[in-house]
C-alpha cells in the first residue's frame, strides 16, 4: 500500500491546525496526504503545512458530503476520516495499514480517548465499541475483548479507498450529518466485510456539547429511515415502532441507487447481523416468550419494607427483581438501573447471566458480567411504546428504583402479560411510606421537606400516572401492593 490520506471536514473549527500538527508529528512516512474540506467556514481556512491541501466548498455541503468530497480527492490506498479536533498516538497508522492489507473489505477503528484541548492532553481511559438501538440511536458499549465492533463512531475510521468506492460510499441523499457512520458500518458487515478495533493505537477526540451544523430532528430521522428501508429486511418495522411512526410517514426520498448496491453486494442478511453482533436487538422477541399470558410481579421494595415472604411471591408466574432488592429475594429475572448492582448481584452467585432481562456481554470472559448502564431505557426501547408519546420525552420521569420498576412493568405489559403487580416500588405514597421519608434517606439528598425531594416524588408520581395510562390502552390490569 502506498500510504494513507487523512480527510477532515471543517466548519468553523478551532482546532484544525493543532490536529494537523499532531498528524505530521505522529504519523511518520505512512501519512501521504492531509485533505481539509472547508465547508464554507465564516473565516475561510488559510494555512500552509507539508502534505496538506485545502478544498473549499463553493456552497455548504454538510458533513457527510464534505467527507465524501475529501475521500474522492484522495490518491492514497487507505483513507482515514478524522474530526478536526483530535490527537493521534505515535505511529498510529502502522497497525491500520497492516490490518487493511490483510482485510481490504474492513473498516478499522483506533481506540478512542477523550481530549482536553486546553492542554492538548488525552485521557487515560479508552473506549472502542459502539452499537445502535432499533431507533438507530448510537451508543458506546462495553468492551468484551474481541476486535469486532457492531458499529463505529464517526470521529475516526479508516478503510481502503477501493472499498469505500466499490461499496457505494456514503449515502449522499442523507442530509448534513447523522447516521452515516451506522450506515457505512452496517453496509460493510452485510456486504461481507468487518468492522475491527485497532488496539495498538488510539485517537483522542474532543467531544462537543454542541454541533457546528444545525440539524433538525426530522432530517436526522429521515437519514435513519433511509438506513432502515435499505438494510433492515424484515426488521424494518422495528425501526418505525421505535420512533412511533407508521411506515410511509417519513419521506425517505429515492433509495433505488442504495437498493442497487444492496442487490449487487449483500452477502449476509440482517438476521445474521443481529444473531452474531447485536443479539440484544432480539430481546423484544425473547421477552415476549417470558411474559405472554403470565401474572407478573415487579419487586422493587425499599429496604424499609423488609423481605417479602416467599408465600406471597409464589402466587405470581414471574417475579422480576429490581436492583439490590434481588439479593434478598429469589426472583425469576433481574433488571438493573446501572452496572454496580449488576456486578454485586452476578458476582454473588445467586443469579446467572441468563436471568437478566436482556443478553449481557462477558467483560473478562471468566468471572464477571456487565449489564448496559442504560438497561432500563434499553428495555423500554425494545418494545414499550405508547401512541400519544407521553412516555417518550426528553426528560423522562423515571428515576432509581421506580425508574427501573416502571420500565420493567411497561415492557411486561407490552409483551402480553396477563396482569402486572407493582410490589412496593411505584414511588407513590403507600401506607405513609415513600422513598423520601424513609430513615435511610434522611441524611441524603432526598430528605423530607427538601425541594429535591418534592421534585423527585412529583416526577415519580407523574411517571406512574403515565404508566397507568399506557396500561389502560393495552387493557392489562396494573395492580399495586405496598407490602408492609
Amino acid at each position: 500500500m502506498n500510504g494513507a490520506a487523512v480527510v477532515m471536514s471543517a466548519l468553523n473549527e478551532e482546532y484544525v491546525e493543532p490536529t494537523i500538527k499532531t498528524l505530521l508529528e505522529q504519523s511518520g512516512n505512512l501519512l501521504r496526504e492531509i485533505i481539509v474540506v472547508d465547508d464554507c467556514s465564516t473565516v475561510p481556512l488559510d494555512f500552509n503545512y507539508p502534505k496538506t491541501r485545502i478544498i473549499r466548498n463553493a456552497e455548504r455541503q454538510g458533513l457527510i458530503r464534505s467527507r465524501d468530497i475529501g475521500i474522492k480527492a484522495a490518491t492514497s490506498d487507505v483513507v482515514f476520516s478524522l474530526d478536526p479536533h483530535c490527537k493521534v498516538s505515535e505511529n498510529w497508522l502502522s497497525p491500520a495499514l497492516q490490518r487493511l492489507s490483510d482485510k481490504p473489505k474492513s473498516i478499522v477503528l483506533p481506540m478512542t480517548k477523550g481530549l482536553k484541548v486546553a492542554d492538548w492532553q488525552e485521557d487515560t481511559n479508552a473506549g472502542c465499541k459502539t452499537s445502535w438501538r432499533w431507533n438507530l440511536d448510537f451508543y458506546w458499549r462495553h468492551d468484551n475483548g474481541t476486535d469486532m465492533s457492531p458499529s463505529m463512531a464517526g470521529h475516526c475510521f479508516g478503510c481502503t479507498r477501493d472499498w469505500y468506492h466499490d461499496s457505494g460510499g456514503f449515502d449522499l441523499a442523507m442530509d448534513k450529518w447523522g447516521g452515516e457512520n451506522i450506515e457505512f458500518s452496517l453496509r460493510t458487515w452485510l456486504c461481507g466485510g468487518t468492522v475491527e478495533i485497532l488496539r495498538d493505537c488510539w485517537v483522542a477526540h474532543m467531544f462537543k456539547s454542541k454541533w457546528n451544523y444545525e440539524m433538525d430532528n426530522a432530517s436526522l430521522q429521515r437519514n435513519k429511515a433511509r438506513i432502515a428501508e435499505v438494510w433492515f429486511d424484515d426488521y424494518v418495522q422495528q425501526f418505525y415502532k421505535s420512533v412511533n411512526k407508521p411506515r410511509g410517514f417519513i419521506d425517505v426520498g429515492d433509495i433505488s441507487s442504495r437498493l442497487a448496491i444492496k442487490d449487487r453486494l449483500q452477502e449476509r442478511p440482517m438476521e445474521w447481523f443481529i444473531t452474531n453482533l447485536q443479539q440484544e436487538l432480539h430481546g423484544v422477541f425473547d421477552l415476549r416468550s417470558k411474559y405472554f399470558g403470565k401474572n407478573i410481579a415487579v419487586l422493587g421494595a425499599s429496604p424499609a419494607y423488609g423481605v417479602i415472604p416467599k408465600e406471597f411471591l409464589d402466587q405470581f408466574d414471574v417475579v422480576i427483581g429490581v436492583n439490590y432488592v434481588a439479593l434478598d429475594h429469589q426472583c425469576d429475572y433481574v433488571i438493573f438501573h446501572d452496572r454496580k448492582p449488576a456486578f454485586k448481584i452476578l458476582e454473588s452467585g445467586k443469579y446467572r447471566p441468563d436471568q437478566l432481562l436482556v443478553p449481557v456481554q462477558l467483560k473478562d470472559g471468566k468471572t464477571r458480567h456487565e449489564a448496559d448502564p442504560g438497561i432500563g431505557w434499553r428495555l423500554y426501547e425494545l418494545g414499550a411504546q405508547d401512541k400519544d408519546k407521553s412516555l417518550k420525552s426528553k426528560e423522562p420521569p423515571f428515576f432509581h428504583h421506580a425508574s427501573t420498576a416502571h420500565t420493567a412493568a411497561h415492557v411486561a405489559a407490552f409483551m402480553g402479560a396477563k396482569t402486572v403487580t407493582m410490589v412496593a416500588c411505584d414511588g407513590k405514597v403507600m401506607a405513609g411510606q415513600t422513598h423520601a421519608n424513609l430513615p435511610e434517606y434522611s441524611k441524603g439528598k432526598y430528605w423530607p421537606g427538601n425541594q429535591d425531594t418534592q421534585n423527585y416524588l412529583n416526577r415519580i408520581s407523574r411517571g406512574y400516572d403515565m404508566l397507568q395510562k399506557a396500561f389502560e390502552t393495552w387493557k392489562v390490569p396494573l395492580l399495586r401492593y405496598g407490602y408492609l
